[in-house]
């Protein structure tokens, strides 16, 4: 085998792996399984991986790379309580724009990761703190600006801001529509934000 060759097929099968975790679940999925939509022989598994625990560390870091950024806030900072809204309801619009196969891929870290043991159980919280560091810059910044209220916490907001987001997940696991669609939900999570986080003179 090339040395140019072996990334590829460590690529292949993890995109693999990718494909069936979100399909199947990791639980109901053997390596065999892995392999057969790999396309590749069974021992060539083993060239890259231990064991089916170690490529699922592959596909979480797989999934991060290509939707963590699109599902985090915006980098650039708001300057403006309309802008702060809009930095920290992007990502719930990312999320329910994500093809199924891109959800499926979110809930597997979300939800199902994180019961699989306690290492990945630690890999989950800190997904989620980076996360909510991102928005906790958010609102450092708005009330240093001035378009949020002085003496909130940041930290527990940003924590509770992405749990609202993961939140707006759970009916689509479920195969439910969101109350009122996706439009009337960010609207009204908008007006409590505004109205628990902005100054009263705020526009």
């Amino acid at each position: 085998m090339t040395t140019s060759a072996q990334p590829d097929r460590r690529v292949q099968l993890t995109r693999a792996a990718f494909e069936v975790f979100t399909d199947r679940g990791y639980r109901n999925t053997s390596v065999a399984d892995i392999v057969a939509a790999a396309g590749l022989g069974h021992g060539s598994f083993y060239n890259y991986f231990a064991n089916r625990r170690e490529i699922l560390d592959a596909v979480i870091d797989l999934g991060l790379e290509e939707r963590a950024p699109e599902l985090s806030p915006p980098e650039e900072l708001a300057e403006t309580l309309d802008e702060f809204l809009d930095a920290v309801t992007a990502p719930w619009r990312a999320l329910h724009s994500l093809s199924d196969a891109d959800n499926k891929v979110v809930s597997l870290i979300v939800f199902d990761a994180g019961a699989i043991d306690e290492q990945l159980t630690q890999r989950v919280v800190e997904i989620f703190q980076s996360f909510a560091r991102s928005v906790q810059r958010q609102i450092d910044h708005g009330i240093a600006k001035g378009f949020l209220r002085r003496g909130l916490d940041s930290e527990v907001l940003g924590e509770m801001l992405v749990c609202m987001s993961l939140a707006m997940l759970l009916p689509a696991q479920g195969g439910a529509p969101l109350p009122g669609g996706l439009e009337h939900v960010i609207g009204q999570a908008r007006e409590l934000l505004r109205a628990g986080l902005g100054q009263p003179t705020s526009p």
